[in-house]
C-alpha cells in the first residue's frame, strides 16, 4: 500500500486562493492548464459554507487487488489478481492482512446496507449469500421467471432483505426481479418491456429504470404506471434519503450536463456541471455529497470529483477519469474507492485506490 501525504489545510487554502485569483471567475472552476483544456464548468454555484468544507486527507493505492465492496469501515471485499479463479478475501485496510473466505469470486459483488448479505453476479449465474454462515442460494435461471441476466446491467439493494435485479423473461421481454435474502425471486412484468434495463433503483413506492435507449423511467409499484422522466440520460442516482435525484444527460453534441432535481423529476432542477463524458454517479450514505467521474478534451476537467449537494463546493480527488469502474462509498461516507483492472495487459493487472476525506 502506498500512501500519499497531502498538503496541510493552510497550504491548501493558500493554493486555492491563488488559483481563484488567477482564474478570476465566479462561474468557471478551471485547472488553468495550457489552452484552458482542463476545466469543469459549474453552473449557478451556491455560496460555500466554509465551516463544512471537505478536503482530501490521503490517498492509498493497493496494487494487485481488485475490490468489490465494503464489509465494514476498515474492511473491503477483494480478490487478488494473481488468482483470477480464486476466492474472495476480506482485507483489513489498517493492518493490510487479507483474510481468505470460502466464496469463489464472481464478476460483481454487492454487499447489503447492514453488511449481512452479499449478492453475487456473473455472466451466467447469480446468487444470494449470507455472510455470517457463507450460505449460498443460487438463483434459478432459465425458467419462466428469469430466462436470462443482463450482465452489463446494474441492480441495487432495495433494503436489507431485497435486491433489485434487471432480467430477461422469455425471448424479448425485459424487466426486473426482486431477489430476497432467502432466495425467493419475484419477477415484475413492466409496461416498458421492449428495451433492456441497464440500471435499476427502487425507493419507497417507485422504481427508477434506465433503459438501453437512454430513457429514464419512473414506475409506480402499486399500479405499474410508467412515465419518462428524461431522455438521453447517461447516468442517474437517487440519494439514499430519496430527496434528490441526480441526472447526467446529453445536452449538446459531445456534452453531458449534471443536474439535481426532485425525486419526481418534475422540477427544472439545479445545473451543477458539464463535460464531454460524465457518469458513475454515486451518493454518500448521508445523501450530502455526490461523487462522479468526468472526461473532456476541451470543456471539463477530467477526473474524479465530489460535490456537496447543499453548498455546491466541488472537491477534485484525482485527475484520472475511470469511466467504467463504479465509485463505492464506505458505510460512514468518510472514504470511497475505485477499483480497476487493465483488461488489455498480459497479466491482468489491477489496483484499488482509496480516498480518505476529512471535514474542516
Amino acid at each position: 500500500m502506498v500512501a500519499q501525504k497531502l498538503p496541510s489545510p493552510l497550504h491548501r487554502a493558500v493554493l486555492a486562493a491563488a488559483t481563484f485569483l488567477i482564474c478570476s471567475s465566479l462561474v468557471l472552476l478551471t485547472g488553468c492548464g495550457p489552452q484552458g483544456d482542463r476545466k469543469m464548468t459549474v453552473l449557478e454555484p451556491p455560496v460555500r459554507d466554509e465551516s463544512e468544507a471537505l478536503s482530501l486527507d490521503r490517498v492509498d493505492r493497493i496494487d494487485g487487488l481488485l475490490t468489490f465492496d465494503w464489509i465494514s469501515e476498515d474492511e473491503v471485499l477483494s480478490k487478488a489478481v494473481e488468482a483470477p479463479q480464486g476466492s474472495y478475501v476480506i482485507r483489513h485496510l489498517q493492518s493490510g492482512i487479507a483474510q481468505p473466505t470460502s466464496l469463489q469470486a464472481k464478476a460483481t459483488a454487492d454487499v447489503s446496507y447492514d453488511q449481512k448479505h452479499l449478492f453475487l453476479l456473473d455472466d451466467l449465474s447469480a446468487s444470494m449469500v449470507t455472510l455470517e454462515t457463507n450460505q449460498i442460494l443460487p438463483l434459478a435461471i432459465g425458467d419462466d421467471h428469469v430466462s436470462w441476466i443482463i450482465r452489463e446491467a446494474h441492480g441495487a439493494w432495495v433494503d436489507n432483505q431485497t435486491y433489485l435485479l434487471p432480467i430477461v423473461r422469455g425471448k424479448n421481454e425485459y424487466g426486473v426481479a426482486f431477489v430476497k435474502t432467502d432466495g425467493t425471486v419475484i419477477p415484475l412484468s413492466l409496461p416498458i418491456a421492449e428495451q433492456p434495463i441497464l440500471k435499476a433503483f427502487a425507493k419507497q413506492d417507485h422504481l427508477y429504470l434506465l433503459d438501453a435507449e437512454q430513457k429514464l423511467w419512473i414506475v409506480e409499484k402499486t399500479n405499474l404506471a410508467a412515465r419518462v422522466l428524461r431522455e438521453q440520460v447517461a447516468d442517474f442516482a437517487l440519494s439514499p434519503d430519496g430527496a434528490t435525484l441526480a441526472i447526467a444527460a446529453h445536452s449538446a453534441a459531445d456534452e453531458i450536463t449534471l443536474f439535481f432535481t426532485s425525486p419526481s423529476g418534475e422540477e427544472t432542477g439545479t445545473l451543477v456541471a458539464k463535460g464531454r463524458v460524465l457518469q458513475q454517479l454515486s451518493w454518500s450514505p448521508d445523501s450530502q455529497r455526490l461523487a462522479f467521474t468526468a472526461f473532456s478534451l476541451g470543456q471539463g476537467m477530467s477526473g474524479l470529483f465530489v460535490i456537496d449537494a447543499k453548498t455546491g463546493s466541488t472537491l477534485p480527488l484525482s485527475t484520472h477519469s475511470n469511466l467504467e469502474s463504479p465509485i463505492i462509498w464506505s458505510p460512514t461516507g468518510r472514504q470511497l474507492f475505485v477499483s480497476e483492472s487493465d483488461r488489455y495487459s498480459e497479466d491482468g493487472s489491477a489496483h484499488t485506490t482509496i480516498f480518505r476525506l476529512t471535514s474542516q
